[in-house]
């Protein structure tokens, strides 16, 4: 049906398909917090509806402020060139110019009902201090694009902010708000959540590095600019939290059936052996193995010659969902779960 292609349009543009990074490690803490003994389950509710709002506003707005400063159409130009990239950013701008201004307006609702509800829980739970994340955001987004404060940007790179509001400061501010306390479990996920995070901005940012360069982006890779460098942060990014959660089971931060993520390391080296052809035999064609989880676009990836950036990417994704759905595992008392 035709209005239905319209809705699915609408959130294809809007980024839905990001949406499972915030929405897991979120879904990680709810999990943690729901174990404890002060948990409000519609606080909770309440705040995750928030910052998907939140989370779809923002990559809008992205799409808008790229779109205006004309770098959807500098992507165009390179494709003549025949380097690669994702020439597709803000298509839906461009195809159509009345749809800008439709967006920002719903964008900015997005963005509206967020800070509402948000501001609403924190007033209701009386934990006044925690309003001072709204003040965060604005302040990442001038960091990220007014030109005068963009020094902080070339040297932390484009991916550190979003990876630090979809990973550490939610999780932090839904667990706190619905519980009205803070435990070490929670401190110690959250630090975990923020390098498999970055991990995600920085593998898209280093397979689109070349038509980042064009959008004059200061993005990880292009600061790096080493291969060799590049291969070895990528290899940090998606090991370290491993080695995170082996420590946390050490030192008691975390249950030992945490230890059940170790299932996921022989994906993750396969998914750096991808990123090392990549960096050094890009012209090597890499497919898709059923090994590597689900990929509802294959066909469509392959048809448009785009199997080198998804098939890694979408490959990463899966390995994160699947980190996170096993350390929620984790956290659950199954002995309390089954008591009758």
């Amino acid at each position: 049906m035709e209005i239905f292609k319209k809705i699915d349009n609408f959130l294809k543009c809007a980024g839905y398909d990001k949406l499972f990074i915030s929405f897991f490690p979120m879904f990680c803490s709810l999990v943690l917090a729901a174990g404890t003994f002060t948990f409000n389950y519609k606080f909770a509710c309440y705040l995750t509806v928030a910052f998907v709002l939140l989370h779809l506003s923002i990559k809008i707005f992205d799409d808008f402020i790229d779109w205006i400063k004309g770098k959807p159409y500098n992507r165009m130009e390179l494709e003549k060139t025949g380097v690669r990239g994702l020439y597709l950013k803000c298509s839906h701008f461009i195809e159509n110019k009345t749809l800008p201004r439709f967006y920002f307006y719903c964008a900015f609702t997005f963005l509206f009902f967020s800070v509402f509800i948000i501001f609403s829980v924190c007033c209701m739970s009386k934990i006044y201090c925690a309003l001072l994340f709204l003040l965060i955001i604005p302040f990442f987004a001038l960091l990220n694009y007014k030109e005068k404060y963009s020094k902080i940007i070339l040297f932390t790179g484009y991916e550190i902010f979003p990876a630090m509001i979809c990973s550490f400061l939610s999780m932090f501010f839904i667990f706190w708000v619905s519980t009205r306390c803070i435990t070490s479990t929670l401190f110690y996920i959250s630090i975990i959540s923020f390098f498999s995070t970055l991990n995600i901005f920085y593998t898209s940012s280093l397979l689109n590095q070349k038509a980042d360069i064009i959008s004059e982006k200061k993005t990880l890779p292009i600061i790096i600019k080493n291969e060799n460098l590049q291969f070895i942060f990528s290899s940090f990014l998606t090991l370290f939290p491993f080695i995170l959660v082996g420590i946390g089971i050490f030192y008691d931060f975390l249950p030992k059936l945490s230890e059940i993520t170790i299932l996921l390391i022989p994906f993750s080296i396969w998914f750096l052996y991808l990123i090392y052809l990549f960096i050094k035999k890009p012209q090597q064609t890499v497919k898709w193995h059923f090994l590597m989880g689900f990929d509802g676009n294959r066909d469509c990836n392959e048809q448009n010659n785009l199997s080198w950036y998804f098939v890694r990417y979408n490959f990463l994704r899966n390995i994160f969902i699947s980190f996170y759905m096993l350390l929620s595992i984790s956290f659950i008392n199954f002995k309390e779960l089954f008591m009758f």
